[in-house]
């Protein structure tokens, strides 16, 4: 689901990504730039919004923190879930795994799983643009 601009392996954590998914080309957006915990995350068109942009964070094993450029918050599985179609959210970081995420290469592309879960970020559906684990 990532494909930043420049090649990110590694991840250079003083650079901002831009996570598009791979089918429609639209990027990760938290949900009109809010900067609270909980607010949802969508897939929209890419319009260079510093709420489009994220920072990965070295958590170590492998694993990553997104953080939002806009709001300092990270990227999470809501209420920690394990169930599938768990919505993400960003939230403040505070250490749990379902906060953090390894990157799996895919030939030029990298799919985004998660620690506690071991699901991937992905759309609810095209019409909603949802992401979800």
């Amino acid at each position: 689901m990532i494909n930043a601009a420049t090649n990110c392996g590694p991840v250079d954590p003083n650079k901002c990504y831009v996570i598009l998914n791979r089918k429609t080309s639209k990027a990760l957006t938290v949900v009109n730039g809010k900067l609270n915990d909980r607010a949802g995350l969508v897939q929209k068109p890419f319009n260079n919004e510093s709420y489009q942009k994220f920072k990965f964070t070295d958590a170590g094993d492998g694993y990553y923190i997104i953080t939002a450029q806009h709001s300092g918050s990270v990227i999470a599985v809501k209420q920690c879930s394990l169930g599938q179609n768990a919505p993400l959210i960003q939230q403040t970081y505070n250490g749990t795994d379902c906060q953090k995420w390894s990157l799996i290469k895919l030939g030029k592309y990298y799919v985004i799983k998660n620690k506690n879960s071991g699901k991937v970020m992905a759309i609810l559906d095209e019409t909603n643009n949802q992401i979800v684990q």
